[in-house]
């Protein structure tokens, strides 16, 4: 059984995510741990050998491969190829899990009769800011009430979990991941999985625990890449978009459209503060303007990525001759 994680200038962060797999209990729950690293600049390689004694002495090989592609799904091929196990267990540099997270996925796997399984995904964030994106992100209002997001009382067959572990003969089927796609490679993995016949399951545990962006504006651009790589994933798989995923797409050409039409944009505002205000009214510890502000961008910063993708799409397109001329 091996972990497999990409990573990349991860120095504040994959201590914690090394940490949390020493604690793993039972022993002997996993054998291998592989990191591809994407040629980080920072200290991140040093922050790895750190552990390597420590994962010694538990009998757990700790493996850095090269990622000279530098992006995720490059990072997750390489670390799949370089690994041991028939069982690959995938988890991201900037995460904590519980002591028995990796037993926990491991019986669900057995239990259930699947092919992929993955956790339920919750959030912690290190700053204030970070404290009402994490509320926002466990908000059905937030999340778009994807089940993996969201409480499960049972295993759920799915087209995507998060965080998704399988075995490696689901990876050699599909024949990895896609490196044309810089983010929802996971998504586009599961799906691809779904359509050739595997069992894509989510399960109500263990919980994943992914670390919310420190400030407004790096949620904003990690909101941006998920929706510009969103659309390239669409386009791959157009019957993969569900219509809550269009919601915020109307949303931000509104306010495009309201740039022109000033009366949009303020029926637009009142609609974010009604939302913001629900959300507010499950944590009123938070302050409800920056509640609003997060929800703003974790619409607008999804929904403009996936339109200027779009747009780029057409705009690529070569033109079609007028009718009656000559080539």
């Amino acid at each position: 059984m091996s972990v497999v994680i990409p990573c990349r200038n991860e120095q504040d962060n994959i201590g914690l995510v090394l940490q949390s797999l020493l604690e793993q209990t039972p022993p002997g729950v996993f054998q291998e741990v592989v990191i591809a690293d994407g040629q980080s600049a920072d200290a991140t390689l040093e922050r790895i050998e750190a552990f390597r004694v420590a994962f010694a002495h538990r009998n757990i090989r700790l493996r850095v491969v090269d990622n000279p592609g530098r992006s995720t799904p490059s990072g997750l091929n390489r670390a799949v190829g370089a690994a041991a196990g028939d069982f690959i267990i995938r988890i991201d540099a900037h995460c904590k899990l519980g002591p028995t997270y990796v037993d926990e996925l491991v019986r669900g796997y057995l239990a259930g009769g699947a092919d992929v399984v993955g956790p339920t995904v919750r959030y912690f964030g290190t700053t204030e800011l970070a404290r009402h994106i994490v509320a926002v992100l466990h908000h059905p209002l937030g999340n778009g009430g994807t089940a993996s997001r969201n409480s499960l009382k049972r295993a759920v067959q799915v087209k995507h979990t998060v965080m998704s572990c399988y075995r490696r003969e689901v990876w050699e089927a599909l024949g990895g991941y896609d490196e044309r796609l810089l983010s929802n490679e996971d998504f586009d993995f599961d799906y691809r999985a779904s359509e050739r016949g595997f069992r894509v399951v989510s399960l109500p545990a263990p919980v994943y625990w992914a670390k919310a962006r420190p400030t407004l504006g790096a949620f904003w651009q990690q909101r941006f890449r998920y929706g510009y790589w969103k659309y390239r994933v669409v386009e791959k798989h157009p019957r993969s978009l569900h219509l809550r995923q269009l919601v915020p797409v109307v949303f931000g050409a509104a306010c495009v459209v309201g740039l022109v039409f000033p009366p949009l944009l303020v029926v637009n505002a009142l609609v974010l503060s009604l939302l913001g205000l629900l959300v507010w009214r499950g944590d009123r510890s938070l302050a409800l303007p920056t509640v609003i502000a997060v929800l703003a961008a974790n619409y607008l910063g999804w929904a403009f990525g996936f339109l200027w993708s779009l747009t780029r799409h057409l705009a690529s397109r070569p033109s079609r001759p007028a009718p009656g001329t000559r080539g």
